[in-house]
């Protein structure tokens, strides 16, 4: 992997080792400008990466609701493995456990291979996955390949935002940063479009497709150029710059970056509690992260069929149920991606926890007037447009705002540990509430749950308003400052 030579596009070349003098590579660049190659924009070399990277996003949106549509299919006596409840549930979970050593993989191994080779190493566990899952003729094979599949699940979200944060410029990190939630919501998408009418094993090679075209894609895109600063080549890192940006001249942002490793190269773990400031903003970053949790989104995401099953809408098949919640999902994934700059961090988590915790409310009535054995075949209606407001204010806020927030509160010499100790925090608390939903459902029926989750959300939220400040269009230093005046009411709440 060393001495591989990255492409983008046929005119577009770039050693990242010694295969040729680094004075050679450098006149290339300058002969393709002086002879008035046609560049179409100087951003286009950095979005054709971040598309190619975000392939490892539809991957794990596929990999994270496969149960969804699969795990109705496993409890069927019918299937060639039949599940029991229990252990469906547990397929579900498993993956959220695997999820929880990705975090700390990227940790281990970011600044030790680089960010581009890491990521394509994590092909190789999602490709064992889905060949296992093909192959499988006991369900303890599947919850194997579930394990394994999780690892890359956690890891692609604790470092994709690095790797795409490190290769685009300030102006379209926000594109960026919208093309992964589409690419996740693109893997949720096929899933539910394709997964209900194949097999297990036609699926597992659906899936296989975006990892496929990832590994075949991944070679001709550079690497970080932060990375190569961080082992000390510099020249490499000019040059991937002259690549991404288009020009010659990038001594500015060169020595901003060896400014950020030496800042870096202060801090950690101890830090990241010892200081008032980061303590306070990664408390207030676990507070986000409880309320994507809390109010049941990963949980509802692995039991959709089930969910919608046991609605009783006779009128409206659970396939096209699940397409229609799905497509809106992507829509204002995409809708919010330009109001959370408008509107503010702080109000649009707020009303979207409160919104959600709302619609959770009026889901555990309608299925405590079921449980009692009311009719409810009249409000049949009720409950799919419940999940559709859930859905649209999930992704309006709750879904977005913790990463948003993540990637502004924390100095640059913490935020490593900060991103590795919240995703594994996330990990494991998904994990705990796919699993106690499961249990609970089982034990005492979906409106105990419901109406649980939605309580519990409603507090999250208030306590939000209490100690959150808005960090729009603040620099990071009045961010900190806020941060430091937490005590100060209106200082925070502004």
């Amino acid at each position: 992997m060393a001495n591989t030579e990255s492409h983008v596009g046929p005119d577009l070349r770039i050693s990242t080792i010694k295969e040729k003098p680094i004075e050679e590579t450098t006149e290339t660049i300058k002969t393709l400008d002086q002879k008035g190659t046609e560049v179409k924009s100087k951003i286009y070399v950095q979005l054709i990466s971040a598309v190619i990277v975000n392939f490892t996003l539809i991957s794990a949106g596929m990999m994270f609701t496969w149960s969804a549509v699969s795990l109705v299919k496993l409890e069927d006596p019918k299937s060639d493995i039949h599940l029991t409840t229990d252990q469906g549930g547990w397929l579900a979970t498993i993956l959220l456990i695997g999820a929880c050593f990705g975090p700390s993989a990227s940790l281990l191994l970011l600044d030790r291979i680089g960010r581009k080779w890491f990521l394509y190493g994590l092909s190789v566990p999602t490709v064992f996955c889905w060949v296992l899952i093909y192959f499988a003729d006991r369900w303890e094979w599947i919850l194997v390949a579930r394990f394994f599949g999780g690892i890359p699940l956690g890891a692609i979200y604790a470092m994709v935002p690095v790797y795409l944060g490190e290769l685009v410029e300030t102006r379209i990190r926000g594109a960026a940063g919208a093309m992964m939630v589409l690419s996740l919501n693109i893997g949720f998408m096929i899933i539910f479009a394709v997964g209900p009418k194949v097999d297990r094993k036609t699926l597992s090679l659906i899936c296989l497709v975006p990892t496929a075209v990832y590994l075949v894609s991944a070679p001709w895109i550079p690497d970080s150029p932060y990375y190569y600063l961080k082992k000390g080549k510099t020249k490499c890192a000019s040059l991937t710059l002259a690549l991404l940006r288009r020009k010659e001249d990038n001594t500015s942002e060169i020595k901003d970056m060896h400014k950020l490793i030496e800042e870096e190269k202060t801090g950690g773990i101890k830090e990241l509690f010892r200081n008032p400031t980061s303590r306070k903003g990664f408390l207030l970053l676990l507070l986000l992260l409880a309320g994507q949790q809390l109010c049941g989104s990963t949980a509802i995401q692995a039991y959709y069929i089930s969910i919608i099953e046991d609605m009783h809408i006779i009128w409206l098949d659970t396939y096209y149920a699940l397409l229609i919640i799905n497509g809106i999902n992507v829509v204002s994934s995409i809708i919010s991606t330009v109001l959370v700059d408008k509107l503010g961090r702080k109000p649009v988590y707020i009303v979207s926890s409160i919104g959600t915790s709302f619609c959770l409310f009026a889901l555990g009535a309608y299925f405590l007037l079921q449980h009692f054995g009311i009719d409810v075949k009249a409000f049949s209606l009720v409950p799919l447009i419940v999940i559709l407001i859930y859905t649209i204010l999930f992704s309006f806020g709750v879904a977005q705002i913790p990463a948003i927030v993540q990637s502004e509160i924390f100095p640059i010499n913490v935020k490593s540990w900060a991103s590795t100790l919240a995703n594994t925090y996330g990990s494991v608390l998904g994990m705990l509430v796919t699993k106690i939903f499961q249990l609970m459902v089982d034990g005492w029926g979906y409106h105990v749950v419901y109406l649980t989750l939605a309580v519990m959300e409603l507090i999250v939220a208030i306590t939000v308003i209490v100690i959150m400040p808005e960090t729009k269009q603040k620099s990071f230093a009045e961010i900190q400052e806020l941060l430091k005046n937490g005590s100060n009411k209106k200082r925070i709440v502004q």
